[in-house]
């Protein structure tokens, strides 16, 4: 009855099976996240985990208050995983691989992982700085004391960042070896 891990652990659930663990990395291939291993009286009905984004431009990429989500699904779901590759980033809007909420049976799941690699100087002076919300958030656990856990975002440096207050919800990895806990 555990929630789904990838970016973060899963949450244990009501019958006290450990959370689902994590896998992958922060700034390698990424992967789709992890269903729920919940089963109600011998019924399967754990949250699927988040799907795989990938895109891929020889250009800017453009959020104009859109998303571009891989959330796991209720019932435990781990978030899942995008790739964002660009010359820039731009824009406003949301880009989530949260994890998903617990069911009355499951863990919570873990975040996903994201990660945005882009061209630093043609990031450097794109003005105004992106204004998007990056989350790999987890939820709260359904029955236990051990939540899940917050995914992984990798940005290749700081540029795309408005400031230190920008909206970031995961642990935040960057090419300079530099963590940031939020």
């Amino acid at each position: 009855s555990c929630g789904g891990g990838y970016g973060g652990r899963g949450a244990r659930g009501s019958y006290g099976d450990s959370g689902g663990l994590t896998y992958g990395t922060a700034t390698g291939r990424l992967f789709a996240g992890s269903g729920s291993s919940c089963t109600n009286y011998g019924a399967v009905d754990g949250g699927r985990g988040g799907g795989l984004v990938q895109v891929e431009a020889s250009g800017d990429i453009v959020l104009d208050g859109g998303a571009i989500s891989a959330n796991g699904a209720y019932g435990g779901g781990s978030g899942g995983g995008i790739w964002l590759e660009c010359r820039t980033i731009k824009g406003s809007g949301s880009v989530r691989a949260d994890g998903g909420n617990a069911d009355g049976y499951s863990g919570a799941g873990g975040g996903g992982r994201i990660a945005v690699r882009y061209d630093s100087v043609a990031q450097a002076l794109v003005d105004p700085k992106p204004n998007i919300v990056f989350a790999v958030s987890n939820q709260c656990p359904a029955y236990s004391g051990i939540p899940s856990q917050m995914g992984t975002i990798y940005f290749a440096d700081h540029h795309i960042l408005k400031s230190e207050l920008s909206p970031i919800y995961g642990y935040v990895y960057f090419s300079t070896n530099e963590i940031f806990f939020t």
